[in-house]
C-alpha cells in the first residue's frame, strides 16, 4: 500500500492506494465508512440515482479541460466534474492540453503545475498569449504550496490557485461557476 495522493486526502471513504501485480494503481475504500454512508441514506440501501431524480446542474453543456499527468488524480477529477454535469476533455500533460485547447475551446481550464514536456505555467502563458479565447478562466490545482510559485502563477494570468492537499470538489465547482459568472459580466 502506498500513501495517499494529496488530492485524495480528506475524502471520506478513501483510505489509500495500492499497486496491483500488473502495475495498475487502484484506490482502496474503507468498508466501514462505506457502510455508514449506506445506513445514512433515506431507506438504508444503496442504489444509483435515477435520471429523473438527479438535480439539474448549472454546468450542463459547459466544457472543462483537465490537464493532469497523474492518471489517478485526473480520473478522480474527471469523475467529480462529470457527476456535476460538466463535459470533460482530458489531457495527460501540458502539450496535449494545448492541442485539446486548440481543437475545441473549453469554458474553463483546470491544470496541474508540474508536468512533463509543458508545465502548467507555460500552459497558462501560451493560452493567455494566444489570439483566440485568451480570456478563458484558468485554475491551477497542484501540490506546490509556496508564495513564490503562487505569485508566478498570478503574473502569467492564472485566475485561481488551489492546492491538492486542501482540495474540496464542492469548492472547485463553486469557484468554476464564479469564474464563469465573472467572465459573462465582463463580456456584457
Amino acid at each position: 500500500q502506498e500513501g495517499l495522493d494529496p488530492f485524495l486526502m480528506g475524502l471520506r471513504i478513501v483510505t489509500g492506494t495500492a499497486m496491483l501485480d500488473g502495475g495498475r494503481r487502484v484506490v482502496m475504500l474503507n468498508g466501514a465508512q462505506l457502510l455508514e454512508l449506506v445506513l445514512e441514506s433515506e431507506d438504508g440501501s444503496w442504489r444509483p440515482a435515477a435520471e429523473d431524480e438527479a438535480a439539474p446542474s448549472a454546468a450542463v453543456g459547459r466544457k472543462v479541460l483537465v490537464i493532469e499527468d497523474s492518471d489517478l488524480t485526473r480520473s478522480m477529477l474527471t469523475a467529480e466534474l462529470r457527476d456535476a454535469g460538466w463535459t470533460v476533455v482530458e489531457a495527460a500533460d501540458g502539450e496535449i492540453g494545448l492541442e485539446r485547447f486548440a481543437e475545441s475551446t473549453p469554458d474553463v481550464v483546470l491544470t496541474d503545475l508540474e508536468m512533463p514536456r509543458v508545465g502548467g505555467l507555460d500552459v497558462v502563458r501560451r493560452i493567455r498569449g494566444g489570439s483566440t479565447a485568451a480570456d478563458v478562466p484558468i485554475v491551477i490545482l497542484t501540490t506546490v504550496d509556496d508564495d513564490e510559485t503562487k505569485q508566478a502563477a498570478a503574473e502569467v494570468g492564472t485566475d485561481a490557485y488551489l492546492t491538492k492537499s486542501s482540495f474540496m470538489a464542492a469548492e472547485l465547482l463553486d469557484l468554476m461557476e464564479r469564474l464563469l459568472a465573472g467572465r459573462r459580466e465582463s463580456e456584457a
